[in-house]
C-alpha cells in the first residue's frame, strides 16, 4: 500500500462527501448574507443556496442508490460511424473529461418519486423555484427597495429551514451546532425605490407579486417544509397585562425592555395533543399510542421543552387548560422511536 493513502475500507462514502459540500455551500451563503456592507449579497446568497440544495439532493439520490455515483451522472446515446443515433448509452463528459452530473431540477424530480419522508413537498419545491427566480433576475435587483429585501429574506429563511429539515430527515444530520440563520433586514433602510429604472421596477414588482401568490397558496400549508418564513422583530414598550416580560441582558439599566405578546408565543405552539399524536404516527415506524408514549411525552413536558399550557384565564392560571406543543418536540421523540 502506498504511503499516505487510506485503504478503500476507510474511504468516505460518496453521498457523505456530497453532503459535506452541501453544508459548506449553505454556510457560505449564510456568511455572505450576514455581511450587510457587501453589495450583491441577496443574489449571491440565492446562487450559493441553490448550489447547496443541488448538492444535498444529489447526496440523497446517491444514498438511495447504495452509493452508486452513476445515479447522478448524465448519459447520452452513442452515435454510430454514419452519424446516426445508436441504442447504447455512455456517460456524458465535460471538456476536461469529467462526468457531467444532473442539475437541480432533475435532482428534484428524482427525489419527488421517493416515499414521503425521503421526498420534498410542493412547498419546498415552490421555495426553490422562488430562489431560482431571484437568481435568474439578479440583474434587476441592485438598489432594491425595502419591501423586496424583506421578501428575499422570507424566501431565504424558509430555504434554510427546509435545508435543515431535509438534512436531518435524510442523513440524521443535526445542524443545531451551525449558525443556520440569516440576519433580518435593517430597521431603517434607505429609500432606494426611485433609483430603479422603469423596466427594473416592473421586473421587481412582478417577482414580488409572484412570491406573494405562492405564499397565499393553501396547497402549501401544513407540511414539513415552507415556501417563505417572514421574520419579524418588534420592540414594544407595553404595560398590557397579557404581555410576557422579557429583558435583554445588558449592562445598561436604562435599556428598553422587550415585550412579547401572548399571541406571539402561542403562534409557535400550534400543535395540540391530537396533532402531535398524528405527526408521531406518520413519522415513526414503531410508534404506538400506548403507556410508553404517554410516559415519554410527560417526561418531555416536565423538562419544559417544546411544551406550554394555555389556561382559559391566563392571568390566574385557573379554569380549562390545554396542552400545546412546538413542532420542535419531534427532535425529542427521535431519541425514542425509529423514523420511517
Amino acid at each position: 500500500m502506498l504511503a499516505g493513502r487510506a485503504p478503500a475500507s476507510m474511504a468516505k462514502a460518496r453521498h457523505l462527501i456530497l453532503l459535506d459540500k452541501a453544508m459548506n455551500a449553505c454556510l457560505a451563503a449564510v456568511e455572505i448574507y450576514n455581511k450587510p456592507r457587501i453589495a450583491y449579497r441577496e443574489e449571491t446568497f440565492a446562487i450559493l443556496m441553490l448550489n447547496a440544495w443541488e448538492l444535498l439532493l444529489k447526496a440523497h439520490v446517491v444514498q438511495r442508490n447504495h452509493g452508486d455515483h452513476r445515479s447522478i451522472e448524465v448519459t447520452e446515446f452513442v452515435r454510430k460511424k454514419d452519424g446516426t443515433q445508436g441504442k447504447r448509452k455512455r456517460r456524458k463528459l465535460s471538456r476536461s473529461g469529467s462526468p457531467i452530473t444532473i442539475g437541480l431540477q432533475h435532482a428534484i424530480n428524482l427525489t419527488r418519486n421517493y416515499d414521503s419522508r425521503s421526498s420534498i413537498d410542493d412547498a419546498c419545491v415552490a421555495n426553490l423555484e422562488l430562489l431560482t427566480e431571484i437568481r435568474d433576475n439578479a440583474i434587476h435587483f441592485y438598489n432594491v427597495e425595502f419591501e423586496f429585501a424583506k421578501r428575499i429574506h422570507a424566501v431565504g429563511t424558509a430555504s434554510l429551514m427546509n435545508f435543515a429539515t431535509a438534512a436531518n430527515e435524510w442523513f440524521d444530520k443535526d445542524v443545531t451546532d451551525y449558525s443556520f440563520h440569516i440576519l433580518p433586514v435593517a430597521f431603517q433602510p434607505p429609500d432606494t425605490a426611485n433609483l430603479l429604472g422603469r423596466s427594473r421596477q416592473v421586473a421587481v414588482k412582478g417577482l414580488l407579486e409572484h412570491i406573494a401568490s405562492q405564499e397565499r397558496s393553501p396547497s402549501f400549508q401544513g407540511g414539513m417544509y415552507e415556501v417563505t418564513v417572514p421574520v419579524e422583530l418588534r420592540f414594544v414598550r407595553s404595560r398590557a397585562r397579557d404581555a410576557v416580560p422579557v429583558r435583554v441582558v445588558t449592562d445598561n439599566d436604562r435599556a428598553v425592555p422587550v415585550a412579547i405578546k401572548e399571541d406571539d408565543v402561542w403562534q409557535q405552539y400550534s400543535w395540540d395533543y391530537k396533532v402531535l399524536t398524528d405527526e408521531l404516527r406518520a413519522r415513526y415506524s414503531d410508534f404506538v399510542q400506548n403507556q410508553r408514549y404517554h410516559d415519554i411525552r410527560k417526561q418531555i413536558e416536565k423538562s419544559g421543552k417544546h411544551h406550554r399550557v394555555r389556561y382559559l384565564d391566563p392571568r390566574k392560571k385557573v379554569g380549562t387548560r390545554k396542552a400545546l406543543y412546538h413542532p420542535g418536540i419531534l427532535t425529542e421523540f427521535d431519541n425514542h422511536y425509529t423514523k420511517r
